[in-house]
């Protein structure tokens, strides 16, 4: 430290030294001093570079879960069906949705090529965005009765409420899959 102008220490000099009022010189020195504190910040910086990798690994898990059950793509019944394709929407499972979505011949994601299946998951899921859904009682579909079944959902979005229709089909191995969805109703005018 050294003297400034009005007889004061220069605390921006930071090393050096000074004598005191009886005369002895005594050396200042900077000492960095790890404490208590940088010992808690070292904890939490490793702790946040934890965390996203165990929710990533969550996430991963709770999808897989999610799109199948066992080995089997689809769901076991129709509404079911309808409420996973809704909750892979919700997080953006393109390739767990192309499982749930198909035709009585199966899901499109064993008869598209998988970039395809992505593609056309990402529009649905855009167009189907949700802050919150309800699945109404399934009925049959006229002249497919036992193979196809129709629900309105009921689609939460900013405050508004769209009732949406979604038909869910008997595919192979008796497994349901999500056949059709109204986008017309969900483009509706108030």
């Amino acid at each position: 430290m050294t003297r400034d102008a009005a007889g004061g220490f220069d605390h921006e000099a930071g090393v050096g030294s000074i004598e005191s009022p009886k005369g002895a010189r005594v050396r200042l020195t900077r000492r960095r001093r790890r404490g208590r504190i940088d010992h808690v910040h070292g904890a939490i910086r490793r702790f946040a570079r934890v965390v996203p990798i165990v929710a990533s690994l969550a996430v991963i898990t709770a999808c897989a879960s999610v799109a199948f059950e066992g080995d089997a793509p689809g769901a076991s019944d129709p509404r079911l069906a309808v409420e996973r394709f809704l909750g892979l929407v919700s997080i953006g499972d393109y390739a767990g949705m192309g499982h749930l979505f198909g035709t009585a011949d199966g899901p499109v994601s064993r008869r598209d090529p998988p970039p395809s299946v992505e593609r056309r998951m990402y529009a649905l899921a855009s167009l189907l965005a949700h802050d919150g859904a309800n699945v109404g009682g399934g009925t049959s579909v006229p002249g497919r009765a036992g193979e196809a079944v129709e629900f309105g959902v009921s689609l939460t979005r900013g405050g508004r409420v769209r009732t949406v229709p979604f038909v869910a089909v008997r595919g192979p191995a008796e497994r349901w899959f999500v056949e059709r969805v109204d986008l017309v109703a969900l483009a509706g005018r108030d």
